[in-house]
């Protein structure tokens, strides 16, 4: 309409168009007025929308849910749809958006003119109007104080002990750190423990599901069904594993009685088998006492777990009622088994006494057996006289064995066995003469290789170094032994100090300034021929000679 108005009039003169200016100029600013007029009105309600008129609170006009927002492995944590940060760009950026819509309108002036004769455009003049900016901060101000409301409530109605629990524990860790705990824990707090999460429920219950905020309608419904949804799966994993601990204790308790029943079943043929019995049964009675304490937690157990409405199985619900007859039948039949041992003690008592009797005689037969036929003289050779050894060790073993199994026996019936000092010195007398007929045989080894060895090659010095070994060994038994009167370390003795005192004579022989014409003497002199460098020239050969008789 301006367009064509200034185009009636282009062709008058000056004043005309002087007039036609500030009609045009006029005109912009009505339609200035008129534009900003829009935007603060538009603002006002947006102001009026949020804040409210100042006499009445602000109706909500945005739906916000809550809910229970999780990432594997992670606790849960509560979010909002839409997200509050959202929310608040949406609502304060309705202004921004409402000047972008005047960034197209040009000034009436500029149009007609096709050239820019205004500094500041509409958007420019009224993006910085006073009264469109105190709207606008009134606005943001409004819209984050709302949502610093919402986030308050949130935090105060929601994320408080006793909800925020159900969301942030982890089950699996938890369920194990609370199974290691159930050994000693009393059936009264398990029960407390299951029945925290109905309360925890009937809490989430009794909150409002909408709840207004300023120009906000919070629905805490979905964050209620995730509580009720976590507290349901809690009381279900800790029903679970009570029922499990429970049937584990009924289990246990039935197969102690069973194993009792079967242990104590077992016929008896021997001592050893009779004192395992009487073992077993005095530490069954002992703790029968804490056994039978056992039942009525494991029942409690049950019954808790039936006030929660968990299912037990038939074959479990049927055992736990046979439970207390059981345990009744039981303790019967310790006592029955108690008598059946008493009389099995007492006939096994005059066996046992016989036992030791026999037992006594064999330990006498046997060393005066040893006595009479043991390796005392030196008659005996070696290889015999360690086997007769060897041997008696044997029965001297069997007899220790037993003397074992009989104190184990006589112990039963608090009856003690004297200690048997025979065993004990034949064990003596034994060990020592295996020490002296070992150096024999040492002795009649080393004599061999020694004797059979060529005169020329025998090691004087090792041979006598060999000898004197044993020879002190041997006057180290020979003073433990001196009283008993055993010819063979005296024999044993004598033999070695004969080699010893022949030595010198021996080495003189092997002395390198012997020459041919020593040899002749001698032969000479003993009127026998021999050769000093034949093979056959041995100890042996020298003490035929008799070389050990003359001076």
């Amino acid at each position: 309409i301006i367009k064509e108005t200034a185009g009636v009039f282009s062709h008058d003169g000056p004043e005309i168009q002087t007039y036609l200016q500030r009609y045009t100029v006029s005109m912009d600013h009505l339609v200035e007025e008129a534009l900003r007029l829009n935007v603060k009105w538009s603002l006002q309600e947006l102001n009026k929308a949020v804040n409210g008129d100042g006499r009445t609170a602000a109706e909500p006009f945005c739906l916000v849910k809550v809910m229970l927002t999780s990432i594997e492995n992670l606790p849960g944590r509560v979010d909002y749809v839409p997200k509050l940060d959202q929310l608040t760009d949406y609502v304060t950026s309705c202004a921004t958006e409402l000047m972008l819509t005047l960034a197209g309108i040009n000034r009436l002036p500029d149009i007609l003119a096709k050239k820019r004769t205004f500094h500041n455009t509409i958007s420019d003049v009224i993006t910085n109007d006073n009264d469109i900016n105190k709207l606008q901060d009134n606005v943001i101000r409004g819209v984050k104080g709302s949502v610093e409301e919402v986030n308050k409530f949130i935090q105060k109605t929601w994320v408080v002990p006793g909800f925020k629990e159900v969301w942030e524990l982890n089950k699996d860790k938890f369920v194990l750190r609370y199974q290691t705990s159930l050994k000693d824990k009393p059936v009264a707090i398990m029960g407390e423990d299951v029945g925290r999460y109905n309360e925890i429920s009937n809490n989430a219950q009794q909150q409002e599901t909408k709840v207004p905020i300023s120009f906000v309608m919070l629905d805490c419904s979905p964050l209620k069904n995730n509580i009720l949804r976590h507290c349901t799966e809690w009381q279900t994993r800790l029903c679970d594993l009570l029922l499990d601990d429970a049937t584990t204790r009924l289990d246990s308790l039935q197969e102690y009685m069973e194993v009792g029943k079967e242990t104590l079943s077992v016929a008896v043929s021997d001592l050893d088998e009779l004192g395992d019995q009487l073992g077993f049964l005095k530490r069954t009675q002992d703790e029968k006492s804490e056994k039978e304490q056992l039942i009525k937690p494991v029942q409690d157990q049950f019954v808790m777990l039936d006030s929660y409405s968990v299912t037990v199985s038939d074959q479990v619900t049927e055992r736990l009622e046979r439970l207390r007859p059981a345990w009744d039948d039981f303790i019967s039949f310790l006592a029955t088994s108690e008598e059946k041992l008493v009389k099995l003690k007492d006939k096994f008592k005059a066996g046992l006494l016989q036992s030791a009797e026999d037992f006594k005689r064999h330990v006498s037969n046997l060393c005066d057996d040893f006595q009479q036929k043991g390796p005392f003289s030196s008659k005996v050779s070696s290889a015999d006289a360690l086997e007769i050894i060897l041997q008696t060790k044997k029965q001297l073993e069997d007899l220790k064995t037993r003397e074992s199994k009989l104190k184990k026996g006589l112990n039963l019936f608090n009856i003690k066995q004297p200690v048997n000092n025979a065993i004990a010195i034949l064990e003596k007398e034994l060990e020592q003469l295996e020490v002296i007929w070992s150096l024999s045989k040492e002795w009649e080894d080393s004599w061999a290789t020694w004797k059979e060895g060529k005169f020329g090659d025998l090691d004087t010095e090792k041979m006598l170094f060999d000898a004197q070994g044993i020879y002190k060994r041997l006057n180290r038994i020979g003073r433990e032994v001196k009283e008993k009167g055993w010819d063979i370390c005296d024999i044993l003795k004598n033999r070695i100090d004969q080699f010893k005192r022949t030595m010198p004579l021996i080495q003189d022989l092997k002395n390198d300034a012997l020459r041919p014409r020593h040899w002749d003497q001698l032969q000479n002199e003993i009127q026998k021929p021999f050769n000093p460098e034949s093979d056959e020239f041995t100890l042996e050969k020298i003490i035929e000679l008799v070389f050990f008789f003359n001076d």
